[in-house]
């Protein structure tokens, strides 16, 4: 599983801030640096989770880079007329 393969503050980071509601400005206090800093773990942390995400449903699927592009690019279309009808 992608989520288990993230470092211990990153899967931290992202629960406080997506389950747990807290904003960047609280996490800056938390963490005890500045407001940039947390936003750029918080990058980091989403960017290293969607890597492995991919990676694993790469290998899993049994598909190339280019057929998993092609994938999530068709999965991002439908998303966008999903959203469209129910709006």
């Amino acid at each position: 599983m992608a989520w288990k393969k993230l470092a211990p503050r990153n899967q931290t980071l992202l629960q406080l801030r997506y389950i747990e509601g807290l904003t960047v400005d609280q996490l800056d206090k938390m963490y005890q640096v500045s407001r940039a800093t947390v936003a750029r773990w918080l990058v980091k942390a989403r960017s290293e989770l969607f890597d492995e995400t991919c990676r694993a449903l790469t290998a899993r699927l049994g598909l190339n880079a280019g057929e998993f592009r092609s994938l999530i690019r068709l999965m991002g279309s439908r998303l966008d007329l999903t959203l469209k009808s129910i709006l």
